[in-house]
């Protein structure tokens, strides 16, 4: 799915392997997966020009097209082979990408979740077609302490719904969202967040930003003072989602984490982005991708088909607690009051002064707080996570929709302000780099001949077979 979004073009071959899964106490599980070696990988900008990208990504889910490789025997799932084994209780596995730039180690569970990452009321959604999806109502730009770093009070809706996008008003009515709404996948394969046309045209009107037609992204103007004023106050994108029984779940997105680095060869030299995509969506839906997943709690249960979403805390979060989740358990998730949500960010923002007309004087809350300069190279959980990204339903992203892509006379009028029309711009990661913002990070090579790729984790809460849990402990992260 990631490779719609990226206008991404590879070759390469397959190969069925052993994936061994290192735990600090006990035995270490192994599983049996299918791995893809690409050869040649390369995405295209809006101005024609290649690049390459060495971001992998790790399928934690069913295989869509649920095709097993030859000689691969059943090649059953790798959450449903730890749950055979007695490795995790359920089908299900929990994430939170964090966030490099502030320290904030991301969280990956597999049969549990950690309670602390997820904050306030939970909404839940159903699987799409075994996809995290859920309904977007509404966008805004929002101050959570202090005057409006946007100059105006209150908040202020920048959602412009779908238009005359009838191809995506289909999809939503199909998924029973209410008129306007986004149906928008949840991939962490995917670097930014893709929203109808005008939402994010929208938001640049009220932001320093600058739309580079070449590269297909808004570029920050760093000399303006309201870029400050954004990035190091208490400025959030809001996101407004409608869950299963029609309650209302917003999921803040502070503005440090939308503060983001370009490297070169794609810039000249660093460069701040903001990771909004405008996009005509030939499939009928949306993307929210790593960036929105920096402030979001997922938790996705493949025995209940069933995806719920929260606000994860900041970079101050409280103490650890993984939560084991037993087969088919239809409990909503326990959490962390959402009144913690602000704690847990308040030593990274600085409070602003004067009138909310005014673009000068920054209150430092702590005397040690700083401006953030942008979060470089992909965000969230480090090479082990992050550089091989979790897409929960698809091996390897590779995923083919059952339905039709949208018809060729779908009518879709030319995208306003030099918007994005297909074509995704860049990435995070420079060609030559791998990543691994989380601290020292693991390789992983696949030579020639076949290799076993080894990740850490470590169990959870105890080790009876039946109720364990596997969480990436923080130096893989």
């Amino acid at each position: 799915m990631g490779s719609i979004f990226r206008n991404e073009t590879s070759t390469g071959r397959g190969y069925y392997e052993t994936l061994e899964i290192d735990v600090t106490y006990g035995f270490a599980p192994r599983v049996n997966t299918s791995i893809s070696y690409l050869t040649e990988r390369s995405f295209r900008l809006p101005s024609g020009s290649n690049y390459t990208n060495p971001v992998g990504i790790l399928g934690l889910g069913r295989d869509f097209n649920d095709r097993p490789l030859r000689n691969s025997g059943d090649n059953p799932w790798i959450l449903e082979q730890l749950k055979s084994a007695g490795d995790i209780a359920s089908n299900t596995f929990s994430l939170h990408m964090g966030s490099a730039l502030l320290e904030q180690p991301g969280s990956l569970v597999l049969g549990g979740y950690e309670k602390n990452r997820a904050l306030g009321q939970a909404g839940t959604f159903p699987l799409w077609d075994g996809m995290p999806a859920v309904i977007v109502m509404d966008v805004f730009l929002g101050t959570e302490v202090g005057p409006s770093a946007f100059g105006k009070d209150g908040s202020i809706s920048i959602y412009q719904g779908l238009g005359n996008d009838t191809w995506a008003a289909q999809v939503s009515k199909g998924y029973g969202a209410t008129l306007g709404a986004a149906i928008a996948m949840l991939n962490p394969s995917s670097p930014y967040m893709y929203l109808p046309m005008g939402t994010c045209e929208a938001a640049a009107k009220n932001l320093p930003v600058t739309w580079n037609a070449a590269l297909g992204v808004y570029f920050w103007d760093i000399e303006d003072p309201r870029y400050s004023r954004i990035v190091s106050s208490s400025a959030y994108m809001g996101f407004v989602l409608a869950d299963r029984e029609a309650l209302n779940i917003t999921i803040k997105v502070p503005f440090q984490l939308l503060n983001l680095t370009l490297l070169p060869p794609l810039t000249e030299s660093p460069t701040q982005y903001f990771p909004c995509q405008p996009w005509i969506s030939e499939w009928g839906f949306f993307q929210l991708g790593r960036a929105f997943l920096q402030a979001t709690f997922m938790f996705v249960d493949f025995e209940t088909n069933r995806t719920m979403i929260a606000q994860a805390p900041g970079p101050d979060m409280a103490q650890s607690v993984l939560r084991v989740v037993e087969a088919g358990n239809q409990d909503v998730i326990e959490t962390n009051p959402i009144d913690t949500w602000a704690e847990s960010w308040a030593s990274t923002w600085v409070v602003l002064s004067g009138s909310n007309s005014s673009n000068e004087g920054i209150e430092e809350q702590t005397s040690e707080t700083s401006l953030p300069v942008g979060a470089k190279a992909g965000i969230g959980v480090g090479s082990a996570v992050a550089a091989i990204a979790i897409l929960a339903t698809s091996s390897f992203c590779w995923w083919k929709r059952k339905q039709a892509p949208r018809p060729a006379s779908g009518g879709h009028g030319k995208p306003n302000n030099g918007g994005a029309t297909g074509c995704s711009g860049p990435q995070e990661l420079p060609p030559d780099e791998v990543p691994a913002e989380m601290g020292n990070g693991l390789s992983h090579e696949l030579e020639a001949a076949q290799q076993k790729l080894e990740y850490q984790a470590s169990p959870a809460l105890n080790t009876s077979p039946q109720t364990r849990c596997y969480e990436l402990p923080s130096e893989a992260r």
